[in-house]
């Protein structure tokens, strides 16, 4: 029987649980680092603490397109956080 062929929204239901999956494992190891809260963290403290994010990008990004790669899909990142991500289906040479 013939595997039936998931619908973008569906692999994007999957992408989201992928990435909560990673992100939750990442946290757990960064969360672990910082020991205070903000306000009475060190400079220097503060400083790591605001690269996580950039980390973090950093991180996902290649695992991001690998997966979506995977799946028949190239993602395509905005110029601005405030754009959306877009996706285009990979076109298959015979």
């Amino acid at each position: 029987m013939a595997k039936k062929k998931k619908t973008f929204a569906e692999l994007h239901d999957c992408y989201v649980r992928y990435v909560e999956e990673i992100k939750n494992k990442w946290m757990s190891v960064q969360r672990n680092s910082f020991r205070d809260v903000f306000e009475v963290m060190s400079p220097t403290e503060r400083e790591r603490l605001d690269k996580t994010p950039i980390e973090w990008a950093a991180y996902i990004t290649p695992l991001a397109e690998a997966w979506w790669k995977k799946h028949g899909y190239e993602i395509i990142w905005p110029a601005k956080n405030t754009d959306p991500t877009q996706f285009r289906p990979i076109s298959r040479k015979p």
